[in-house]
Order: structure tokens, then sequence, then C-alpha cells
């Protein structure tokens, strides 16, 4: 059998790596991918302002889905790597 005192530990490193990631998930969200979407949401706005209200739905869905395109790149590498991170 194993011994309850190591288990123990390695329960208690575990749980601080997991917390540490998380830490280092969070500073990137807050660092990194906000200011992607903020770019984003700011691209979709121009989308907008140049269909203005004459402007074909297509070209305006095309518009904006190439303006999200980038953050939805980003915040899915995110989401991999947190969702590695709980396996």
């Amino acid at each position: 059998m194993s011994n309850p005192a190591l288990q123990a530990r390695a329960q208690e490193l575990n749980a601080k790596m997991e917390g540490e990631a998380r830490i280092v998930l969070d500073e990137i969200e807050r660092t990194l991918l906000r200011k992607v979407a903020r770019g984003s949401y700011a691209c979709v706005v121009e989308c907008f302002d140049k269909a203005g209200t004459t402007g074909p739905s297509e070209v305006l869905d095309h518009c904006s889905r190439n303006c999200q395109a980038k953050y939805q790149q980003a915040n899915a590498i995110v989401q991999d790597v947190s969702a590695e991170k709980s396996v």
C-alpha cells in the first residue's frame, strides 16, 4: 500500500499547482485576452459603421466574423490549456 503521508503531500502539491495555474490563466485573461477582445469589438463596431443602414447584411456578417476570429482563436487556446490543467 502507498504511504498516506506521501499521498497527502502529493495531493497538497497538486492543489498548489492547480492554484498557480489558475492564477496564470487569470493573468493571461486580464492582460492579453481582454485586449484582443476589445480590439475585436472595436473592429465589429467599424463593420457596423461602414455598413451603415444600407450595407448588405452578408457583408456585415462576414466582416464581423473576421473581426471575432482572432479573439475566438486566442480564447480557444486558453480554454484548451485550462481544460488540460484540470485533467
